[in-house]
């Protein structure tokens, strides 16, 4: 019921429940990995799409439901939050616009008057980055896509749900490899040099490859 009935040559699928990513190329497993999704309140949604663009250092445009509950009150907290963090606010997410001086705002105001909307929290590329240094995107009404992590210590974790509902990968660059393998605008050996640095990269892909984000309790193993 969750797959599509016509046979797709390469295609990447997600499996919530075993907390694992499987690429499957012909008909056959080239890579399987495991991935941290959604926890109980932000629940990582079932769907299917196309994954239509890489992102190489990518900045974290941090959604206003997560300014409201945890940017704004760790704010309010510790007036040093954004700085020891990194993060950046903007009138919009427009990275090449300058940042703005968030010293002299009343956050409590405007958390209050709901006027959060009015500032864009992002974060740079960097190691802190919460992205990590890869994402995978497929554009979609839930706002999910698959990325890298700085946070390498909950691939451990047998039972993996503490996403904001976007599902983390633990092995980014095999990931992009199978890319690599079959779009000429990637090419894997210029990634890595990509990578290296802090500047954003985007990579158009000509051939979309889907992604299948499933909750399947029981399946055929492929043998």
């Amino acid at each position: 019921k969750r797959l599509p009935d016509q046979v797709e040559d390469r295609y990447i699928m997600v499996n919530i429940p075993d907390f694992r990513l499987y690429y499957k190329e012909n008909g056959r497993e080239k890579l399987s990995m495991r991935v941290v999704v959604g926890d109980k309140e932000h629940r990582t949604p079932i769907f299917s799409n196309k994954i239509s663009f890489i992102v190489l250092n990518p900045y974290w445009m941090i959604p206003d439901s997560i300014v409201k509950k945890e940017m704004i009150p760790n704010i309010l907290k510790n007036p040093d939050y954004l700085a020891q963090r990194g993060y950046e606010v903007r009138r919009s997410y427009n990275p090449n616009k300058a940042a703005i001086n968030t010293k002299n705002i009343n956050w409590a105001r405007v958390l209050r008057n709901g006027q959060t909307k009015r500032y864009k929290f992002m974060q740079p590329p960097g190691p802190k980055n919460a992205l990590g240094k890869i994402k995978f995107k497929f554009p979609n009404r839930f706002s999910v896509y698959l990325h890298d992590t700085p946070a390498k210590k909950y691939f451990k974790k047998a039972r993996r749900a503490f996403s904001h509902g976007c599902i983390r990968i633990a092995r980014p660059n095999a990931l992009l490899a199978t890319f690599a393998a079959h779009e000429r605008s990637v090419n894997f050996y210029k990634t890595q040099r990509v990578l290296r640095g802090k500047k954003k990269r985007q990579l158009n892909l000509s051939k979309h490859v889907p992604i299948h984000i499933v909750y399947l309790t029981a399946w055929i193993k492929n043998d």
